[in-house]
């Protein structure tokens, strides 16, 4: 699937990404430059759209990778998850062989660890009110 648009920085800009069996998925996704990283944050409303962004997280972060016209280097991704109590935080980890993602894995991103990506959740909380 050839990617054409590009996502607007610093807002949430719907997109519509490849899954691993070539089937359309829509995302909603934030490109954020600062520094020397490309954060990019994907926004899983509820249970499905994170089921569906792990098992298919290589072939997303391929993609993203383009949207963002970032490199392996600076590319970080964070999936937003929201909850009825609240929203959390996964930072996607991935082994890169080229431009390539080859194995993936998320973990919690802990109070304080980023401020950056706490700073931009906050703001974008804050936005939504």
């Amino acid at each position: 699937m050839q990617i054409e648009m590009l996502i607007k920085d610093s807002e949430f800009t719907q997109v519509t990404l490849a899954n691993r069996l070539g089937q359309s998925v829509d995302a909603e996704v934030l490109c954020h430059r600062e520094g020397e990283i490309d954060l990019v944050v994907i926004r899983s409303p509820d249970q499905v759209s994170a089921r569906r962004l792990a098992k298919n997280a290589e072939h997303f972060a391929r993609q993203l990778l383009a949207l963002c016209k970032s490199t392996t280097e600076r590319l970080q991704i964070v999936e937003w998850r929201e909850a009825e109590e609240q929203a959390t935080l996964w930072r996607w980890h991935f082994s890169w062989v080229g431009q390539c993602p080859v194995t993936a894995k998320a973990a919690p991103v802990k109070a304080g660890h980023h401020k950056l990506i706490n700073g931009i959740l906050s703001s974008l909380t804050i936005a939504a009110a």
